[in-house]
């Protein structure tokens, strides 16, 4: 291996492990709740996967609401800060298909698929993996129609947060706060069937925008 490829993969992972103990040290220390919980629970008792669908400024603290001992995939895009944030995901016992739902992207599409085909739940920033913030891009709806899974909305919320000067102004959660993690009701695959890719890809930007700020309004309250 060139000693670039080495440094860079040393420090990737070094980078990685500080970055997933930051994020128990801020769940830890600080007082998190979850609203609605048994939605996925409801899917895990009846044994049906499901596509988790968050904003990519969401993505930091997510890893500590999957409580369960069950696999879980989330899409990565092939970019370096995607790299750092796949590598820290494994701390937290999820793995990552690298890639995305586009066109170009199909063999990463195909691998979603047949993962939720084997009854394993995946995850997806239908935002990303460079914006524009809070647009869904097409895919999401088509990687539902095609394994016939729902796809369920998802979102945290921190009363203190530090937004980053990124396309996603990625909220980084502060230790000591307040913080929320929601599901949402379900988008049924069914419904999606029905309606042209542009009404579901709408539809879901549409219900994972109100969601979301929905939540942010709650943790205000709290």
């Amino acid at each position: 291996m060139p000693v670039r490829a080495f440094l860079k993969k040393y420090c990737l992972k070094k980078a990685a492990r500080l970055l997933s103990w930051w994020i128990r040290f801020v769940f830890h220390s600080g007082r998190w709740s979850t609203i609605g919980q048994e939605i996925p629970e409801c899917y895990h008792k009846e044994g049906r996967p499901f596509i988790i669908c968050f904003w990519h400024n969401r993505s930091v603290m997510a890893p500590c609401a999957w409580i369960w001992k069950k696999p879980l995939f989330i899409l990565s895009s092939l970019h370096l800060d995607a790299e750092l944030s796949s590598s820290t995901m494994r701390y937290f016992g999820v793995s990552c298909v690298r890639g995305s739902t586009s066109r170009e992207g199909g063999s990463s599409l195909l691998e979603m698929i047949h993962l939720l085909q084997k009854g394993i739940s995946v995850g997806i920033t239908p935002d990303g993996p460079r914006g524009p913030r809070y647009k869904a891009k097409a895919g999401v709806e088509t990687l539902a129609r095609l394994a016939k899974v729902d796809i369920l909305p998802f979102t945290y919320s921190a009363k203190k947060y530090k937004a980053l000067h990124s396309w996603d102004a990625l909220r980084i959660a502060l230790p000591f706060t307040r913080g929320v993690f929601a599901w949402g009701e379900p988008i049924s695959y069914a419904s999606i069937i029905h309606q042209s890719p542009e009404e579901a890809r709408q539809g879901i930007e549409r219900c994972l925008h109100i969601f979301s700020e929905k939540i942010d309004e709650e943790i205000k309250r709290l």
